[in-house]
């Protein structure tokens, strides 16, 4: 993994089925340097502080008034298809610690599994293969 400072994601580049890419832009006025691609098959953004959801604004997708993204309790945006986890979603699904941004991450990959292939997911738990009523008694 290589870590792209003072970049800023200007494109995320497909091929209309799924993600090919994305074109970076210098975020620096002091070097001049054309926006660089990037071929991706996967792509995750670390908001920091503030969230980063620019991209998803010409898409369509409804943020509340602080700028977060407003999710359903399946974690879809108000675009069908995109799904949203985290530190960027609004604060009513989302308790800003890392633990629920990974919990969340993983609902929200269960349920665009769901949408994407027209079935239920696996079982996020797996289930056990203990036999409890040999154990008790």
């Amino acid at each position: 993994m290589e870590v792209k400072y003072k970049t800023q994601i200007a494109e995320i580049l497909g091929d209309g089925q799924k993600l090919t890419g994305v074109r970076l832009a210098v975020d620096d006025s002091s070097q001049e340097l054309s926006p660089t691609d990037i071929p991706l098959e996967r792509l995750f953004i670390e908001i920091g502080g503030v969230p980063g959801t620019a991209l998803l604004s010409p898409l369509g997708v409804v943020f509340d008034k602080m700028g977060f993204i407003q999710v359903s309790e399946a974690l879809e945006t108000s675009v069908p298809g995109i799904f949203a986890a985290g530190d960027v979603i609004s604060h009513k699904f989302s308790i800003e610690q890392i633990s629920s941004a990974v919990g969340l991450g993983a609902r929200a990959a269960t349920f665009a599994f769901s949408s994407f292939r027209k079935q239920r997911a696996p079982n996020l738990w797996g289930t056990s293969q203990i036999n409890r009523k040999a154990q008790n008694g």
